[in-house]
């Protein structure tokens, strides 16, 4: 197994939503960071008409050392008291260094502040180390989700449901 680390000296989070009209550059980073990450990806439309629904938010971790490069990313709607981790990817070359950590921690920070009570994701099974980080914030499994997510062979993965409780 390759190594593809890359060290990052600092990592700036950034915010996008309808709201303060994200630029298509960032749409094609993210969507290149989906298409190296999922099966099947979203294209740079598909996430446009994400980052332009009511309560979705899209979190940037970008490179500070350049300002522009974008790590990686997640996406959150909430509604109510209650939000969804929609997906989350971070690039090749940058995961295990924490980038995916710091998207995360963001998320709870900004969801906890809207009040919200519950925060529930899907990850496939077969990703055991997307799994394990999720339990490391305490995500719990409640359910699980049958032939949810096409794999790199082209079959379907079955999916578990996680929820995090905000205390």
């Amino acid at each position: 197994m390759q190594n593809y680390q890359k060290q990052i000296s600092a990592i700036a989070m950034f915010e996008i939503s309808a709201e303060n009209n994200p630029t298509v550059r960032q749409y094609r980073q993210i969507a290149r960071i989906h298409e190296a990450s999922f099966a099947e990806p979203w294209s740079p439309e598909v996430l446009r008409s994400l980052g332009e629904m009511t309560g979705v938010k899209i979190y940037l971790a970008i490179d500070s050392d350049d300002g522009k490069n974008c790590l990686g990313f997640l996406i959150v709607r909430a509604t109510a008291d209650e939000a969804e981790i929609l997906t989350i990817a971070v690039g090749v070359e940058h995961r295990r260094s924490g980038v995916a950590r710091c998207l995360i921690k963001r998320a709870i920070r900004d969801l906890r502040d809207q009040s919200c009570l519950h925060v529930f994701l899907e990850v496939s099974v077969a990703n055991l180390a997307a799994k394990r980080l999720y339990e490391n914030f305490e995500f719990k499994v409640v359910g699980t989700r049958t032939a949810y997510s096409r794999n790199s062979d082209g079959g379907y993965d079955d999916a578990s449901v996680m929820r995090y409780q905000f205390n």
